[in-house]
């Protein structure tokens, strides 16, 4: 279980999170959803040692987190998928990809995760040896997310996992994202999209202004009645309109 507790940050002498606690179990996925500038790839980065926390905890099956430098989490093999792919663009696609099995543990691992990365994604042997930097954005995602799964990890955080890509491409990562949780391997992704973040998720939250104020199952985010209003455009029975009930 990796759980955050009471996580507060500053970019300097201003605050970014305020008591932020959530977690998540193997094999499942969770959902942190909330606007741009909410905080929500700061919860990420702080987890993984990219942020300093100001206070609070961050603890991987009771061992605490906080403090470990970034480079050592894969030994606890705990991995991010950046923002925007962040890939070495003149290096092949295998390159990059056997990128994500530098670190001994994820070697040792090497040829059963490069098998099961080819098969989730077939473009990696379609386009092997060209450039990663000639692919569009949704083929330079499937890189990423296949480089952060050879460094088998037992939690991976995505972040903006569907920033700018098509449905078709959105549809597809979702598709890859419940077979990694299939594999036993935690998924923690944050989005703006709330139907796209809940009806992926396990567990669910809803970061505004760097505070969660909303949490629960991803079907129990759905039908909350804030979140149908807000972030979802729904009319609900207490609203008045144009006579109809969703």
């Amino acid at each position: 279980m990796l759980k955050v507790e009471n996580l507060n940050v500053h970019y300097g002498s201003t605050q970014i999170l305020w008591n932020v606690s959530l977690q998540v179990a193997a094999g499942e996925i969770a959902a942190i959803m909330g606007p741009n500038g909410s905080g929500k790839s700061t919860i990420l980065k702080a987890i993984i040692g990219l942020v300093k926390a100001s206070s609070g905890a961050v603890t991987l099956d009771g061992e605490t987190l906080l403090g470990v430098p970034t480079h050592e989490m894969l030994a606890r093999r705990v991995g991010l998928i950046m923002e925007r792919r962040c890939l070495f663009p003149a290096m092949t696609v295998i390159e990059n990809v056997r990128m994500g099995a530098f670190h001994p543990v994820a070697a040792a691992q090497f040829d059963e995760n490069l098998a099961w990365v080819r098969q989730l994604f077939p473009l990696i042997d379609q386009k092997a040896n060209a450039a990663a930097g000639q692919l569009s954005g949704g083929q330079q995602q499937m890189v990423a997310i296949a480089r952060g799964l050879m460094g088998a990890p037992r939690y991976l955080m995505m972040d903006e996992p569907f920033l700018g890509l098509s449905p078709k491409i959105v549809d597809q990562i979702a598709d890859v994202m419940r077979a990694v949780k299939d594999r036993g391997i935690a998924v923690i992704f944050n989005e703006q999209n709330a139907h796209l973040s809940f009806s992926l998720s396990d567990r669910g939250y809803l970061l505004e202004s760097g505070r969660i104020v909303i949490e629960g199952s991803g079907l129990g985010m759905l039908e909350n009645e804030t979140i149908r209003q807000v972030y979802l455009g729904v009319e609900t029975a207490g609203q008045a309109g144009d006579g109809h009930v969703a």
